[in-house]
């Protein structure tokens, strides 16, 4: 991750700049009875170092799924992924292989389900000027866009 932990990326400080900025918080384990993590690339760190932050790593891993594509530069760190062991772990193939994985898996979740998305990361994330690569953005944007689309779309049994 750039030579820093997630924890010292997601508390930098930022000078006063845009007033729009977003503000991230540290990703930490929460309580629930459901955990679907989805992470591509680098995230996989993120994700071993959040899973170590639990109370109680294997209780919260027991009912996990975790859902792992290479990132967009072919960084793959599945290995961290797997060597987590929770209760069911899939690697995907390409994010559309992803998001079809993803869909299901949310038509299947139960409420209180705790959902955690972690992505992009570069040199410049959460920086003055932070940039990410346009293909990077246009692949969030076709990820967020086909998710959404499948969401609301009105199902086959309705209809």
């Amino acid at each position: 991750m750039n030579g820093q932990s997630a924890d010292e990326m997601t508390k930098t400080e930022f000078p006063p700049s845009m007033i729009s900025r977003p503000v991230y918080g540290v990703l930490e384990p929460r309580a629930g009875a459901f955990h679907l993590i989805v992470a591509d690339g680098e995230g996989a760190e993120a994700v071993a170092e959040m899973v170590t932050k639990a109370a109680d790593p294997a209780a919260m891993l027991a009912k996990s799924h975790i859902l792992y594509t290479a990132g967009p530069n072919g960084t793959d760190q599945w290995d961290k992924i797997e060597a987590l062991g929770a209760k069911q772990a899939q690697k995907a193939a390409s994010i559309p292989t992803l998001l079809f994985r993803l869909a299901r898996v949310l038509q299947d979740a139960p409420m209180g389900a705790q959902v955690v998305e972690l992505g992009v990361i570069n040199a410049t994330i959460h920086k003055v000027n932070e940039s990410v690569c346009i293909a990077d953005i246009d692949q969030l944007h076709k990820m967020y866009c086909g998710m959404l689309e499948r969401l609301i779309a009105p199902s086959s049994e309705n209809s």
